[in-house]
């Protein structure tokens, strides 16, 4: 979500999806690693806290992307599954390209790679279930 160079802190002769799966999925992740070496080049900028700025248990993130759609990183920092609802005004897309004229946006899941939903409301774009310490990428983009 940063734009940052990617580097990997470990052997990668070890590295596979024989010995270390989770770990390979996360390596090999096209749709992911494309967010982070977008050409457009920014970073992400942090959009809300949740429950409060103080306690920051879910962080959401987001970043513009050079085709007009935008990156979202929901963050549970906490010891609980959390609900979170992603809306238009959250992400601020109504101040955006991305709106004008959008009327009906694509959800996609990136680490799932599928597409979780059209929503054609200009309010909530997508309710999620976030596991405790579990980072949810999205990629919005209008239809």
């Amino acid at each position: 979500m940063m734009s940052a160079p990617l580097m990997i802190g470990g052997d990668i002769r070890y590295m596979n999806e024989f010995n270390t799966p989770e770990i390979w999925k996360i390596l090999t992740n096209t749709e992911i690693i494309d967010i982070d070496q977008d050409t457009k080049g920014e970073p992400a900028s942090v959009v809300s806290y949740a429950p409060d700025d103080w306690s920051r248990t879910i962080g959401i993130y987001t970043k513009r992307l050079h085709d007009a759609s935008r990156a979202v990183a929901v963050l549970n920092r906490g010891n609980f599954t959390e609900t979170v609802t992603v809306t238009v005004e959250m992400l601020r897309l109504d101040e955006d390209d991305i709106t004008v004229p959008c009327s009906t946006f694509s959800v996609r899941d990136l680490w799932k790679h599928e597409d979780v939903v059209e929503s054609t409301t200009n309010e909530i774009l997508y309710e999620l279930e976030v596991e405790t310490h579990e980072t949810v990428v999205l990629k919005i983009s209008c239809v």
